[in-house]
């Protein structure tokens, strides 16, 4: 299911009924806000942070990524894809 079709059924959950084009409207400013505060409140699993610092102290290496890699996310409008 993408997330257009995830927007459409949220809206008739709450009795709401939006047709084109303010259904894609809508869309667009879904993935805008997705986009800017996807990481917000975001924290590790119970556990990750001691588990990577047992890891370090047993000499794990770090993994870094050397470039940004940005994926289009499946049914996103065009405006909000990389």
């Amino acid at each position: 299911m993408d997330s257009r079709v995830m927007l459409d059924a949220g809206l008739r959950h709450h009795g709401l009924s939006v047709r084109e084009p303010e259904l894609s409207g809508l869309h667009e400013r879904f993935f805008t806000f997705y986009a800017d505060h996807v990481a917000v409140s975001s924290q590790p699993y119970a556990g990750v942070r001691e588990l990577l610092e047992a890891l370090r102290r047993a000499g794990a290496l770090p993994c870094r990524l050397h470039q940004q890699v940005r994926t289009p996310i499946k049914g996103a409008p065009a405006s909000a894809r990389p």
